[in-house]
Parts: C-alpha cells; sequence; structure tokens
C-alpha cells in the first residue's frame, strides 16, 4: 500500500533583505524614490519648456541623493533610520532638583 505524501521544498532566504550593490534594506527604497522623483521633475521642467541649463543645475542638485544614501547605509546599518528617529526623542539629558529643597530640616 502506498501513502500519498507531499514534499514541500525548504524555502531559505526568504527573510533576507533586499540588497543592490552593498545598499540594503529600506535604503534601496529611498535611493530608488529619490532617482525617480528627480527623473521625472526633470521630465516636468523639460515638458514646461525650461531653459537646458536650468534643467542641468535642476538635475546636478540632486547628484547628492545616492551619496547620502550610501552614507546612510554606511553609518546607520539595517535599522539606523529607525534609532535614528527613536533617539531624535530622547531627552539629551536628565536634570534632578536638589534634594535640600526637598528634605526639610527641622
Amino acid at each position: 500500500m502506498t501513502k500519498n505524501t507531499i514534499i514541500y521544498s525548504n524555502e531559505r532566504g526568504l527573510d533576507s533583505e533586499l540588497e543592490f550593490q552593498g545598499i540594503k534594506g529600506r535604503y534601496v527604497w529611498w535611493l530608488f524614490i529619490g532617482l525617480t522623483a528627480a527623473i521625472v521633475l526633470a521630465m516636468l521642467i523639460m515638458m514646461a519648456g525650461s531653459d537646458t541649463l536650468a534643467i542641468l543645475v535642476f538635475v546636478g542638485s540632486f547628484i547628492g541623493i545616492p551619496f547620502y544614501v550610501i552614507h546612510m547605509n554606511r553609518t546607520y546599518g539595517r535599522w539606523g533610520m529607525v534609532h535614528k528617529r527613536i533617539n531624535a526623542h530622547l531627552p539629551q539629558a536628565i536634570t534632578l532638583k536638589p534634594r535640600h529643597s526637598i528634605i526639610k530640616r527641622s
């Protein structure tokens, strides 16, 4: 007697993050969004009939996007932007009132 059994393959690497040329995770999306926005805005300016020099200056201002994303990736790592936002809301220092004002001496 033969039993019908189903053998499932073990899928590995499903939880791994997206990586593109050393840029990992959410930084790939930030890079994609920034460069896509630069291209779309340059096309809109071109369609509006602006001067070629103005378009080159505008697109040239977006050259820093990949360098900024690479810097963020190297500095903060996989979860760095999340930690950066959390640390921005933490207090810089905790100050305590002097104890002599709390404890009354008789």
